[in-house]
């Protein structure tokens, strides 16, 4: 079981991408992207968030005006999650300049 479990998910108009980490920052597995609605909502948390287990979920989503409101309510609101997913939005400022403090891709 993983004890927290964290989530960053990049979100456009038509679509939710999600990747997940552990503790020690290992990716879980590969990203995964959904359709930005709710049945895409209703999937990323069925399907990937409560399959793991974790105790605590921390999901970090880019502050993007309507695109990101109604997922962030639905994931702090499902009962599915029992009041153990917190849910950090971002400016995307602030994800942009922290991208270039890290290594290019190979």
């Amino acid at each position: 079981m993983i004890l927290k479990l964290y989530a960053g998910i990049d979100i456009s108009a038509a679509h939710a991408t999600l990747c997940c980490l552990d503790s020690a920052g290992e990716q879980l597995q590969p990203s995964q992207s959904f359709e930005n609605n709710l049945s895409g909502a209703a999937q990323i948390i069925v399907d990937v968030l409560v399959n793991f287990g974790a105790k605590e979920i921390h999901v970090g989503l880019e502050s993007t005006s309507v695109y990101g409101a109604h997922l962030r309510d639905f994931l702090l609101t499902s009962p599915l999650l029992q009041d153990r997913c917190f849910v950090y939005e971002i400016n995307p400022a602030l994800v942009s300049g922290f991208k270039t403090l890290l290594p290019e891709k190979a």
